[in-house]
């Protein structure tokens, strides 16, 4: 079998089950991947190894998610130092019907200098930088037994087999820059930690996820400080507990979907609508199914307000603008949320001004000024989105969040 041919495999495979978020009826579950292990020491560093650091700062995190998220299923590609093939590692995901899968890593580079943290999603880069890292990373499959044949000639050294890979796309590209931006806020803001940002990477151990996947290079330990930092106890737990409120806030922003994906589906007509297509594609594709027919529906309200403001235009009324008084009803598009207040002017808020601060459930969530229709706010979304990827709309009436899918908003 060719490259090229396990590629287009791969494609199917994505294609058939990368839709769905966490089903109805079952817990939420994340796969988490220490990388490297064994045989495979992964970078080296003047007092340890990678996949010592790895291990460690994966276990941490498992034990904050079973700790403090009943709901959540936690599952391991490794608690041991054994090796693991990087291809098998998704697999492992894929077969507990894992809704997110994490892979943990420690960065390096032949100079001493370089320090930060960065979090990868499936994607092909040309940046050299990005490059190098990536090869690196996929090195490791050379340690497996028959290689060759499980990853068809692919040679982790080779542009060119990246560039014909590139074609292995990611279906899950949206779901996972949200959270591999969520692991670098929470890196930045809570840890105090380099930020050098979010990237796109053909890594292998992504290739077949079927679900949102990152990887994340917790530091450097070609760094002496940073070495010694990721070595420590504090360390390791600043590290874990980053991510942890990231994985956390990313599955908070799912439940609240799929409960309006319920509150919709009650109503009868939009389930009607809906089909059994959207049943089988599973939570995701229902999702973004209701959100276009909430535009849909959006459209129509304002065409027959429209027609009433026509018949009354003698009388000089202006039926749409009463509608959205009597609704009581403004939008909003929410940009960013952190657990701790940031200051004006603070480089999260990425240059745009006249940004709200509205405090709930715990965070302090920044939002768009309020504009009357939804249909307003969608357009919104897309411009903002742009500097904040994730920005999603909500709803508020009379001072009070409600859900955008409630009937008659």
């Amino acid at each position: 079998m060719t490259f090229l041919a396990i590629s287009t495999l791969l494609i199917c495979i994505c294609t058939q089950f990368s839709f769905g978020q966490s089903s109805s009826g079952k817990k939420f579950g994340v796969t988490i991947d220490a990388g490297h292990g064994g045989h495979d020491s992964g970078a080296p560093g003047k007092k340890s190894v990678e996949k010592n650091i790895a291990l460690k700062i994966a276990l941490k995190l498992g034990q904050y998610i079973e700790n403090q998220m009943e709901d959540v299923n936690v599952f391991y590609t490794r608690k041991t130092d054994v090796f693991v093939n990087l291809y098998e590692r998704a697999q492992i995901a894929n077969n507990n019907k894992s809704d997110v899968f994490i892979s943990i890593h420690v960065n390096a580079n032949k100079s001493s200098v370089p320090t930060g943290t960065s979090t990868y999603v499936m994607g092909f880069s040309r940046s050299a930088e990005n490059l190098d890292l990536v090869m690196q990373e996929n090195k490791a499959i050379l340690l497996e037994k028959d290689y060759k044949t499980n990853y068809a000639n692919f040679d982790p050294s080779s542009e060119e087999s990246y560039i014909l890979s590139n074609i292995v796309q990611n279906n899950n590209l949206t779901q996972s820059l949200e959270i591999a931006t969520a692991v670098q806020d929470q890196f930045r803001i809570r840890g105090h930690r380099k930020d050098i940002g979010v990237h796109q990477g053909n890594l292998v151990v992504l290739w077949t996820s079927a679900k949102p996947s990152i990887l994340v290079e917790t530091g450097f330990i070609s760094n002496a400080h940073e070495e010694e930092f990721l070595m420590s106890a504090n360390g390791q737990d600043i590290i874990a507990s980053c991510i942890f409120t990231a994985f956390r806030e990313y599955k908070e922003s799912v439940d609240s979907k799929m409960k309006a994906g319920e509150k919709v589906k009650k109503t009868g007509e939009e389930e009607k609508t809906a089909g059994e297509e959207v049943k089988k594609l599973g939570e995701e594709v229902k999702i973004l199914g209701e959100k276009e027919k909430n535009v849909a529906e959006e459209e129509k309200r304002e065409e027959e307000v429209k027609k009433i403001g026509e018949e009354k235009k003698n009388t000089g009324e202006s039926v749409k603008e009463d509608e959205e008084v009597k609704a009581g009803v403004e939008y909003r598009v929410q940009v960013l949320a952190s657990v701790k207040k940031l200051p004006p002017g603070s480089k999260s808020f990425k240059g745009v001004k006249g940004l709200k601060e509205i405090k709930l459930d715990g965070y302090y969530k920044y939002m768009s000024p309020p504009v009357k229709t939804f249909k307003e706010a969608l357009e919104l979304s897309k411009k903002l989105g742009v500097s904040f990827h994730g920005a999603f709309v909500v709803a508020f009436k009379n001072g009070e969040r409600v859900p955008i899918h409630k009937k008659g908003l």
